[in-house]
């Protein structure tokens, strides 16, 4: 059984040792606490960070989509314009073969072929254009 001086040194002990501790353990709680609501917050600006993110992300996808239609449209007009090209290339060749033929059979010199070997070229000059 415990002594009455057994127990006024354990409550000596208890008020030397276990309340200064209790009373750091009750300071770090406090701050422990304020770390939390720190970290609450900064986790409310990170969701609402991760929203507007989203918002972008989406914006981003349709104007993505839109330079997918236009990059698709450009390609469209380059074909075309490649196919005009070409056909000009043969139009104007075309055009510099029947001004050759035209020159060399309605000339100042000749009116028209007489001899075969005229005639030949004339075909030549046709076949070139077909």
């Amino acid at each position: 059984m415990l002594t009455q001086e057994d127990l006024q040194a354990i409550s000596q002990l208890i008020k030397n040792e276990v309340e200064p501790i209790h009373g750091r353990l009750d300071k770090m709680d406090g701050r422990l606490d304020k770390m939390d609501d720190r970290l609450d917050k900064m986790d409310d600006r990170l969701d609402k960070m991760d929203d507007r993110l989203d918002k972008m992300d989406g914006r981003l996808d349709k104007i993505e989509n839109r330079l997918d239609k236009v990059e698709n449209r450009l390609d469209s007009i380059e074909e075309t314009l490649d196919e005009v090209k070409e056909d000009s290339q043969i139009t104007r060749s075309v055009t510099n073969a029947i001004g050759e033929w035209i020159e060399f059979y309605f000339g100042k010199e000749k009116p028209y072929p007489l001899d075969k070997d005229a005639i030949e070229e004339q075909n030549r000059i046709l076949k070139m254009v077909d």
